[in-house]
């Protein structure tokens, strides 16, 4: 069979798969711009063909014609295509196949881009092409917002995708949304539908399966594909074991502070040679290809920021999960870690606080206006010593930086995202 028949077929399941794929809605709603490539960029396994589809759904709900959109995942194995001439021949097939696509709206949507050498010559010429909108997915290792800015000169916008949220975890579970203001019995349900996604967390195939252990071993993957594909092969990395031992350390540890200078010690202890440049090397690795984060102190002294211990963060409570036992401390830090992860999705900047105390506050989000907002989270506030101290260094803080603050808990989480309407 010829590649151009090949393409044929597998555009034909395409449109077969998609009247009966069950796709969840994303909260994020990705909007073309005339005259730019949209890339979608995130860690591997997040959702980003899923967000291709549902839109591609949506074009063929509006009537688009089939003929007029092409689609290609350019992993799959049937796709013979290894390099930029192949793929241009393939999308002039596209074009002289249906004259009208000459002088009409054509979609391309091209998934896992990066699989084609001088991918970016094609799509450069593409975005250039009247009435072509050009939509680019690709593994973060190759994909970088950085790295597409350079690639396009200012003529794509760059989406980050991220693991499902609470409610788009509902949604893909089929759980209706319980509002907990109604009566004791709904805020309970709605804090056991929260306490079991983060332990589940939000990667799209993770949350489709219901054994814990398949759960567990494909997270684990997910760690090990991004280890070696994304940081390992790109930056030719030979120290892998302290590579390793610091993303353990990183996901292990999220929502906690980090000490480079204590790991680096640690590790020494442990028989693994190991700088700090190096280590500090490699955690912007692993937020190149977005498997943590780390977080500042809020403070004015850009030395003291730079400084001082950041807190870390992993993408996902799921994979934080595998390596903790299931007490109320880890609970509480699989919170703060997805209040994080909603925080990071809507692109605040974010810091942590210290106050002049010495009590640590959990989040000082920074908005459009440069306003800062206060977030102290806690799970469990049952407990009265436990519920007043959290109010008193959030009084605390809210004193010295004059802003406001407001104390999240699973109540106010579950009622939806209010809470995120106060960062403007």
């Amino acid at each position: 069979m010829q590649q151009n028949e090949i393409i044929e077929l597998i555009q034909g399941e395409l449109w077969q798969r998609l009247e009966t794929l069950p796709l969840v809605p994303r909260t994020q709603a990705i909007k073309p711009v005339s005259g730019k490539a949209m890339v979608l960029i995130g860690m591997r396994r997040v959702g980003k063909t899923s967000c291709l589809l549902s839109y591609l759904k949506k074009l063929a709900e509006q009537g688009v014609p089939r003929s007029s959109v092409l689609f290609l995942n350019l992993e799959d194995d049937r796709v013979q295509i290894t390099n930029a001439l192949q793929l241009t021949k393939l999308i002039d097939q596209f074009y002289s196949k249906n004259p009208a696509n000459y002088s009409r709206q054509t979609y391309i949507l091209l998934d896992e881009v990066q699989a084609i050498a001088g991918w970016e010559k094609v799509a450069r010429r593409l975005v250039e092409t009247d009435r072509c909108e050009l939509w680019l997915t690709g593994s973060s290792a190759k994909m970088l917002s950085k790295e597409v800015a350079t690639v396009f000169r200012g003529r794509s916008i760059a989406h980050e995708t991220w693991p499902y949220d609470f409610s788009e975890y509902l949604t893909a579970k089929k759980l209706p949304s319980i509002d907990p203001t109604l009566s004791f019995a709904n805020r309970d349900l709605a804090r056991q539908q929260l306490e079991s996604f983060l332990f589940t967390g939000g990667f799209p195939e993770v949350v489709k399966e219901e054994s814990s252990e398949t759960r567990r071993q494909i997270l684990n993957d997910y760690k090990s594909v991004v280890i070696l594909r994304d940081i390992v092969e790109r930056h030719r990395i030979t120290n892998f074991v302290a590579l390793e031992q610091l993303v353990n350390a990183v996901i292990s540890n999220s929502g906690n502070l980090l000490s480079v200078n204590k790991l680096c010690g640690d590790f020494k202890s442990r028989g693994i040679p190991i700088g700090r440049d190096t280590l500090f090397e490699y955690l912007e690795y692993l937020e190149d290809v977005y498997l943590a984060f780390l977080v500042p102190i809020y403070n004015q002294s850009l030395r003291i920021r730079s400084t001082t211990p950041k807190k870390c963060f992993c993408i996902d409570t799921g994979m934080v999960a595998n390596y903790l036992l299931r007490n109320r401390a880890d609970i509480g830090r699989l919170f703060e870690t997805l209040v994080f992860i909603d925080l990071k999705r809507r692109g605040f900047r974010i810091f942590y606080y210290r106050t002049k105390s010495g009590a640590e506050v959990d989040f000082v989000v920074v908005g459009e206006n440069g306003e800062p907002l206060i977030i102290q989270v806690c799970f469990d506030i049952s407990d009265d010593q436990t519920r007043q101290r959290e109010e008193r260094t959030l009084s605390e803080a809210i004193k010295e930086l004059k802003c406001k603050g407001i104390l999240l808990t699973p109540y106010e989480y579950t009622k939806g995202y209010p809470w995120l309407d106060m960062v403007i």
